[in-house]
């Protein structure tokens, strides 16, 4: 009897989940336009989260330092001065990038305009003097109301005014008004409070799936978030390495072949390599303008060294570096940032990798279990969390986080 309630509940729930998808589809714009709203509302909490969670990587480690010293004092103080040292190993990095790109790519737009303005000047004075061989082109310009000798005083007025606009623009997106700034201060607030107690935090939510779940439904959800957070933990590490890698592998390419702005670029690239896969591209845009305004066939050798060393990246350094540090085979990992890209564009590629990983190890757990349970008879419980649990285990009893 007891069995075949239960059967008659997942049916139920079946019948349920079926209902609810098609009630979904069937309201879709009103249902993505209540989750917009939620994620709005809760814009500033999920920002913070994010924000604790870079944070704590750096933090966990340097709060190890402390431990092998026991004094009270120490121990008092290792929580502050870890996550105050965090935010500025983080802060300064950041900064490091900024000072050697913005400064760089405002003196490439300086050395565009003079260029173009060299050659416009050269351009004219050609006209002058060839203008008659070449009527249908006069007719051309003149039927279009193309002047040739005030093209450049146009063209330099408005190239002109994109070079001290340029970085006051990029200060206007980041703030964006003061709802954004709000937002952000309310996020690094909640962050430092996460960060501040999260031993405690830790203990509210067991204690709260203590009271409320089974213990099967309680462990299974404390595998689950184990497995997410070194997942993502282990996502973020891999993925700054590789990023290290790749921008190293393309200052010292760039120093050997004597290209121009060979550091900067680098770090660029290392930057924008943070996004999966195809970030390096967006790096190489940028890099191949700087280097096109001194001298442009550097700039084509450029863009064909950086598509090999990407290519390289793309199908070996960034599977084996990233896929082996979260578990999910090279494959997997390409086939998940090419769904990823495709769904939720740059977002989607930077978290579909971690993403895919977790559903890979709870399903290969799941399948690990079922096949013990039918070698052994039986005897194996469908339940059981297989090798990836226990070295998630392993890596719970290694770190306080």
């Amino acid at each position: 009897m007891k069995e075949r309630y239960k059967h008659l509940w997942k049916v139920a729930g079946i019948v349920a989940a079926m209902i609810l998808l098609y009630t979904v589809l069937q309201n879709f714009r009103a249902v993505e336009a209540t989750v917009r709203h939620f994620v709005s509302a809760f814009f500033p909490l999920i920002l913070g989260g994010c924000i604790a969670f870079v944070l704590n990587i750096p933090m966990s480690r340097l709060e190890k330092l402390f431990d092998c010293c026991p004094k009270k004092w120490v121990l008092k103080i290792k929580r502050p001065i870890s996550l105050l040292l965090s935010i500025v190993i983080i802060l300064t990095l950041i900064y490091l990038v900024v000072d050697l790109v913005v400064p760089e790519l405002i003196n490439g737009m300086k050395i565009l305009i003079d260029s173009l303005s060299t050659a416009l000047d050269k351009f004219n004075t050609w006209w002058e003097g060839h203008s008659d061989e070449y009527p249908q082109l006069a007719e051309f310009l003149q039927r279009h109301g193309i002047d040739i000798y005030n093209l450049k005083n146009s063209l330099m007025e408005k190239l002109q005014g994109m070079v001290p606009n340029l970085l006051s623009n990029t200060v206007s997106i980041i703030t964006g008004g003061i709802g954004i700034v709000v937002n952000i201060v309310m996020a690094l607030v909640f962050a430092l409070y996460i960060l501040a107690g999260k031993e405690r935090l830790g203990a509210q939510v067991a204690r709260t799936l203590g009271a409320f779940a089974s213990p099967k439904t309680e462990r299974r959800i404390t595998h689950i978030a184990s497995t997410t957070y070194w997942t993502f933990a282990k996502f973020v590490v891999g993925q700054c390495t590789e990023a290290i890698i790749l921008g190293s592998l393309c200052a010292i390419g760039m120093l050997v072949f004597r290209m121009p702005y060979a550091v900067m670029i680098g770090a660029l690239v290392g930057a924008t390599a943070l996004i999966p896969i195809v970030g390096a591209f967006i790096g190489a845009a940028v890099g191949a303008f700087m280097i096109a305004m001194v001298d442009p066939w550097s700039a084509l050798w450029f863009v064909a060294f950086l598509l090999i060393l990407q290519q390289i990246e793309g199908n070996l350094i960034y599977p084996r570096v990233v896929g082996s540090s979260v578990g999910l085979p090279a494959i997997w990992v390409f086939a998940s940032v090419t769904v990823g890209g495709g769904l939720g564009g740059l977002g989607g590629m930077l978290f579909a990798v971690p993403t895919v990983s977790v559903c890979y190890k709870l399903i290969m757990e799941r399948i690990d279990a079922r096949q013990a349970m039918k070698t052994e008879g039986g005897t194996a419980s469908p339940d059981a969390t297989g090798p990836c649990s226990q070295n998630a285990s392993a890596d719970e009893k290694e770190s306080d986080t």
